[in-house]
């Protein structure tokens, strides 16, 4: 994925969703990989500022694709930075709501490449500051976040443009994540044993195949991060256990990166008894960068 190049696409508004006091909602459609893609886009209504308003860009965690929804899923979050006078986009990525895709049971790994296309589509968005990107992600958008990151960190253009990242119960280690024991906890399995039986018989499971996991694991890559990242974690998540964001945080570290972490007692997987406490940190942290 560092070694391939990310295209910039046209930006379709597709249809105006609302307008608040504080920001307008709209679908709009791009092409990734040739495949037509949604995301929800929210602009302020305040007066642009000279570059344009600074972008943050949501990536949300695992809802099953067919119940995925463009402008419902994770609306408090985008809600909250569209108010705070950012522009906010959300991509779906391929295959999720009624986006196109080619491949199902790869498609997961595909992710980070519909966002970087994005990010170098932003400049073909007249409100938008391409050269002022904030990157939120929770649970599998952490993991897609951290891919999006370390791929940035070869490419300096692209690099340059994204300034802060934020992270909340983040996937950081796919060779645990689908590993035999874990497999079965995951959501998606509880109603499915067989979810990713496809996928296994393509990659084989992590046990199988060792080398091929790891090299699909953004904790393999941490030292190409160039990009200051806060990590957000509740004590009592039992979907993405906190020790593996004590883990990210202690690797980052360790390599010099600028990284901060914030553990939040008594919270779960979605941060909910302190989720107004966590937006404002996570939105503190981007307006220092």
């Amino acid at each position: 994925m560092q070694d391939r190049e990310y295209t910039e696409s046209e930006i379709t508004v597709e249809r105006k969703i609302f307008s608040s006091k504080n920001f307008s909602s709209y679908v709009i459609s791009y092409l990734s990989d040739g495949l037509k893609l949604y995301a929800l886009m929210n602009v302020p209504n305040t007066k642009k500022p000279e570059n344009g308003f600074p972008v943050v860009i949501i990536n949300h965690g695992f809802i099953e694709p067919k119940d995925y929804n463009t402008i419902n899923s994770y609306k408090s979050i985008t809600d909250y930075f569209s108010e705070k006078g950012y522009l906010v986009l959300k991509p779906d990525y391929r295959g999720n709501g009624v986006s196109e895709t080619q491949d199902s049971t790869l498609m997961r790994f595909a992710y980070p490449v519909d966002v970087l296309n994005l990010i170098e589509s932003l400049k073909n968005i007249p409100q938008a500051n391409s050269n002022q990107i904030y990157l939120y992600g929770h649970s599998m958008g952490g993991e897609i976040v951290l891919k999006v990151l370390e791929i940035a960190g070869k490419k300096p253009e692209t690099l340059a443009k994204i300034k802060a990242a934020v992270l909340w119960a983040p996937v950081t280690n796919l060779s645990d994540w689908f590993s035999k024991s874990h497999v079965p906890w995951l959501q998606e399995t509880k109603n499915n044993k067989n979810y990713y039986l496809e996928t296994f018989k393509i990659m084989k499971t992590p046990e199988e195949n060792p080398i091929l996991w790891q090299s699909v694991s953004p904790i393999n890559y941490l030292s190409d991060i160039q990009t200051p990242i806060q990590i957000n974690h509740g004590v009592s998540d039992g979907t993405v256990a906190y020790h593996s964001s004590i883990e990210l945080y202690d690797n980052l570290i360790s390599l010099n990166k600028t990284a901060e972490l914030l553990i939040y007692p008594d919270n779960d997987h979605n941060l909910v008894r302190s989720w107004s406490k966590a937006a404002a940190n996570s939105l503190s942290f981007f307006k220092r960068y």
